[in-house]
């Protein structure tokens, strides 16, 4: 097994900075989408493109954005821990950087990649779907929610990363973002385990990618009253059985 003692403070930072990276720009990206639908703006974008371009150059726009911004606060970190680290108390800088090894840094850096892409787009397909910026807030909060499910259960497993829900939430994608990274931090996790959760996430992300385009086509031709993200769901799959039984 791993020293989880020596990964416990390193695994909760980074895993408070995923959660704060997530709900911010999955913010700035419901309600850039909003904005452009409250002035008109996404009418005129509609003509000239396509929903698929845009709604996929909106969420990778933001989160390339929001990986350099996170980068750069990270750099800048290191480069402080650098200059000060005869500063520290060598307890401390045993306890953030031992055990840390490339592997676990690569899992930390696939999981947070494949996972913020997967909430990117649920927030531009939520963002879409309301027609004034001030709804924005009660479009995204049940993203939001489930994303702090995640953060809990990722909380969770900084206690007990070989408990059976902890287990279970590394497999399931809009978890295993957070808790995944936790559990291989602190424990032992067989290859094909983190194989499985990756292939599973980034199947979810490329169908609710698929979902938010039709989702955002939808709601670029509704104007009226808010329309919710359930109700969007089976307008989309309904449509798509009728054409598929034409």
């Amino acid at each position: 097994g791993k020293d989880a003692s020596s990964n416990f403070i390193l695994s909760y930072i980074l895993m408070f900075a995923v959660y704060m990276l997530v709900i911010m720009y999955g913010s700035f990206v419901s309600t850039s989408v909003a904005r452009e639908k409250d002035n008109r703006t996404m009418e005129i974008l509609i003509t000239s493109t396509s929903p698929k371009a845009l709604i996929i150059g909106k969420v990778f726009a933001n989160a390339i954005g929001g990986l350099i911004q996170f980068t750069i606060i990270l750099g800048v970190g290191v480069l402080g821990y650098i200059i000060n680290k005869q500063n520290y108390p060598q307890e401390i800088i045993q306890m953030l950087f031992t055990g840390l090894s490339i592997d676990s840094l690569l899992v930390f850096l696939l999981f947070t990649a494949v996972g913020y892409t997967l909430y990117l787009f649920l927030y531009a397909g939520l963002g879409s779907l309301v027609s004034k910026i001030e709804d924005v807030g009660s479009s995204v909060t049940p993203i939001t929610m489930l994303f702090m499910v995640a953060y809990f259960m990722a909380a969770f497993a900084l206690n007990m990363p070989n408990g059976l829900i902890v287990k279970v939430g590394s497999f399931i994608p809009f978890t295993a973002i957070l808790v995944m990274p936790i559990r291989y931090f602190l424990t032992a996790v067989p290859l094909f385990e983190l194989a499985i959760s990756i292939v599973l996430m980034a199947i979810t992300a490329v169908f609710l990618a698929y979902v938010s385009i039709k989702v955002y086509r939808l709601g670029s031709l509704n104007y009226g009253n808010k329309i919710s993200f359930i109700k969007a769901l089976k307008m989309i799959f309904s449509k798509a059985n009728i054409d598929l039984h034409r």
